[in-house]
């Protein structure tokens, strides 16, 4: 979840407006900028390498394939889908690794775009927070989102963007099984920290029927 925050102003603050001249007042916004998307491209690459690759090779169980392709939930309304939801269930993520206890997500509707707030505890008791943004991927009802952590100069580049899938979403809008197309995440999301047994069954058996690696799942609290 943590993640380097940079701010809107940043072009500003730097002297390279409109108003600057000469390239080298310019280098070292340049230098900072190719520094920044690095850290952003090494970042998702240790992500998908680090999850569900490398702990499945520990496991031992074999991979089989898919019974049914990743889909997700024909529409969401995103004014229900607002507010907090609790981490239940995930597959390993570098980036949440380090946090303790229970992750929790807000998400509140600005207009077209979702506002998202991830927060968990750090290793050492204090909060951690990561602001983003989500925008709806059109034609899909809703249930496909790109959500982005980076500052927001840079969220016009694809690669700030990920997948969010909502593949299973209770009527009540209760429990969620969130993931994403590669299968390289998944969560299981629910408005009260923990879900019935039942509920969770049926939502891994479901994610394991698109292919994911549930038997990496990590759990918040006992399963």
């Amino acid at each position: 979840m943590a993640h380097v925050e940079v701010p809107d102003d940043a072009w500003a603050a730097s002297g390279a407006g409109p108003a600057a001249a000469g390239v080298p007042r310019l280098l070292p916004l340049a230098l900072g900028a190719a520094a920044a998307l690095g850290t952003l491209w090494l970042w998702q690459r240790q992500a998908r390498a680090e999850a569900p690759a490398s702990a499945g090779a520990a496991s031992g169980e074999p991979s089989s394939p898919p019974a049914i392709a990743v889909r997700s939930v024909p529409s969401v309304d995103l004014k229900r889908y607002q507010g907090t939801w609790y981490e239940v269930a995930r597959l390993p993520l570098a980036f949440e690794a380090s946090c303790v206890g229970q992750p929790t997500a807000n998400y509140r509707l600005e207009g077209e775009r979702m506002v998202v707030l991830n927060r968990c505890a750090g290793a050492n008791g204090e909060l951690r927070e990561a602001l983003g943004v989500a925008r709806v991927v059109p034609g899909s009802g809703n249930a496909q989102l790109k959500v982005s952590f980076a500052p927001g100069w840079l969220r016009w580049l694809p690669m700030v963007w990920a997948d969010y899938w909502v593949l299973e979403l209770d009527a009540d809008y209760q429990v969620a099984l969130i993931g994403t197309p590669s299968r390289d995440h998944l969560w299981v999301l629910a408005r009260q920290p923990q879900v019935s047994q039942a509920a969770l069954r049926a939502l891994t058996r479901r994610a394991k029927a698109m292919g994911f690696a549930t038997h990496q799942l990590q759990y918040a609290t006992a399963p």
